[in-house]
């Protein structure tokens, strides 16, 4: 994605490599003409490509304009909609007048995957095909259902307030998903902490009992199952709901949606978030101004 980007000619000179091969030849300046990567601008320079892409062929590409504005990460594109094939050819041919070709195509369609060269599919529909990796969860696009997968055996044998705290640091829920297991683990952070004792310093029995069965209990994701669809097809009226709720130890905010067609009424969960509660946080403010944030955004 980064070299299908051209850095302005008078910015160059900032992108100079100077080179010899031996000691015994002269040095040759080299300038990279495209953005390079590891360089601190690179992702900026790319997301605001890819936006003013969609800006200009928002006449042209209606469709696809907003699936680049809100639905990209970095150079992932997740988006769906409930008839996909029009918003799929509005996509590369938006994206290939600049000469972003998109490849590592998924979806819970065969159909929308038939005319997609199987060299720039990562989903085949076949019998080996089983899960695909995106933003720290994994999709089953048979099932259309993501699943939490976590590598277990590194589960630290001596267990100090680092290792803790590094195997609790792999828990990754970036859609909100599965905060009420993450905020257990938050708590337990924070009990730690206040234990006051250094970083490799074995942990009190009951702490270490803690971790172990909380440990225990995270085998029980590999069995989780959240579909990733959250509205019906055909809605005719859709509602967004919010919950909060504050304990001494911690307060939430979540957010469902309630959608209707003519036939069924369904509800799914949307994101939450969690946090744990300061000692001298006032437990109802927390609750609700967590539940304000989750509305906001």
């Amino acid at each position: 994605m980064f070299r299908q980007i051209k850095v302005q000619e008078h910015q160059q000179d900032f992108l100079r490599i100077l080179w010899r091969p031996s000691f015994e030849e002269d040095i040759v300046s080299y300038r990279l003409k495209t953005v390079t990567y590891g360089t601190k601008p690179a992702p900026y320079l790319a997301t605001r490509c890819l936006l003013q892409l969609a800006h200009e062929g928002k006449n042209k590409y209606p469709l696809a304009t907003p699936v680049i504005q809100n639905s990209t990460y970095m150079d992932d594109i997740l988006s769906g909609a409930a008839t996909a094939k029009e918003m799929q050819r509005q996509l590369i041919g938006l994206m290939k007048e600049d000469c972003f070709h998109l490849y590592k195509w998924s979806a819970n369609s065969e159909e929308l995957l038939k005319d997609v060269p199987t060299e720039n599919k990562e989903f085949l529909f076949n019998e080996n095909d089983e899960l695909v990796k995106t933003l720290g969860l994994s999709w089953r696009p048979r099932e259309d259902t993501f699943m939490y997968q976590m590598n277990l055996q590194e589960v630290p044998v001596t267990i100090t307030k680092r290792t803790v705290l590094s195997f609790i640091s792999k828990l990754y829920d970036p859609l909100g998903l599965l905060q009420p297991i993450i905020i257990k683990a938050k708590m337990m952070i924070q009990k730690i902490w206040l234990l006051k004792i250094d970083w490799d310093q074995n942990l009190p029995r009951q702490e270490i009992e803690n971790f172990q069965r909380y440990v225990t209990e995270l085998h029980q994701l590999k069995d989780l199952k959240i579909p990733r669809c959250i509205l019906l097809k055909d809605s005719v009226a859709v509602q967004l709901i919010g919950f909060a709720d504050a304990s001494a130890q911690a307060y939430g905010a979540c957010l469902y949606v309630k959608s209707e067609n003519v036939n069924e009424t369904q509800i799914r969960l949307l994101c939450s978030k969690t946090r744990v509660t300061h000692s001298r946080l006032c437990q109802y403010l927390g609750s609700n101004c967590l539940l304000r944030h989750c509305c906001r955004n």
